[in-house]
């Protein structure tokens, strides 16, 4: 048998007074940023993997407690 373990990145506002935060915070609170997969066996031997940076539409600067998490730039 084989699993695959899903793992997703989310960002956030800067601030909670930002305009971008005023103009879809009621309905977007975090937006996702990466996506990443790894396919593994019976043995949990990783099979195979994915990952795939994805732009923000909305929240465009990094949260610093993300970027710092995450280490993405």
């Amino acid at each position: 048998m084989q699993y695959i373990v899903l793992d997703l990145e989310w960002n956030q506002p800067t601030s909670y007074h930002s305009p971008a935060y005023k103009s879809v915070g009621g309905k977007l609170l975090f937006e996702m940023i990466q996506i990443g997969a790894v396919k593994v066996d019976e043995r949990l031997q990783v099979v195979d993997s994915f990952s795939q940076l994805i732009q923000p539409q909305h929240y465009i600067r990094l949260h610093p407690r993300i970027a710092r998490i995450t280490h993405i730039s």
